[in-house]
């Protein structure tokens, strides 16, 4: 049996109820405020600056008058620009067909960059292919670029661009087509 208790006990006991949920809700709201504060601090998700580029800890986004135009996977510092053998540049590519043959690998990241530059940009064979697409030469008056394992760098031969399977080396060509570096 519980012992009868007093107003001034209940009154007591219901205080103490009160000022312990009061001090639980002001200790959430402070680490909470605080948790706020520090969001994004640390290695990974820290935003980093870069010649006008930002990073967020996914991607690295290139901003032109405030409003992001171009993403890519590797920042300016992670890529190495000395084997780049091409003299192409962005003005080669406006209002002319551009096509990939690729096996996925950097053919979005090219497309999103480029894609605004281009006439029309689609997937194509360099040569002979099974697949249901167009079979392109370096001799076509539209540019392919070639993507595979078996390149390495980057050339240029007449209308083609081979450039070998790789994101690090796929993004130092967009940055040196777009003039980002």
């Amino acid at each position: 049996m519980r012992k009868i208790q007093t107003a001034l006990e209940i009154a007591e006991k219901e205080r103490k109820r009160r000022r312990i949920g009061g001090i639980i809700i002001i200790a959430l709201l402070l680490l909470s405020t605080l948790g706020f504060a520090l969001n994004g601090v640390g290695i990974n998700s820290e935003e980093t600056n870069q010649d006008g580029l930002k990073f967020d800890g996914q991607s690295w986004t290139y901003f032109l008058a405030g409003q992001p135009v171009y993403r890519f996977t590797y920042g300016l510092n992670d890529l190495n620009f000395t084997n780049l053998n091409f003299d192409k540049n962005i003005a080669d590519f406006g209002g002319k067909n551009v096509y990939i043959d690729s096996n996925e690998i950097g053919l979005r990241e090219i497309a999103s960059n480029l894609g605004r530059h281009t006439s029309k940009m689609g997937e194509a064979c360099y040569g002979s292919c099974e697949r249901d697409l167009p079979e392109l030469s370096c001799d076509s008056e539209d540019i392919l670029i070639v993507i595979k394992q078996n390149y390495s760098g980057i050339r240029e031969e007449r209308n083609c661009v081979f450039i070998e399977e790789d994101l690090k080396i796929i993004d130092s060509f967009l940055y040196r087509i777009l003039g980002i570096n």
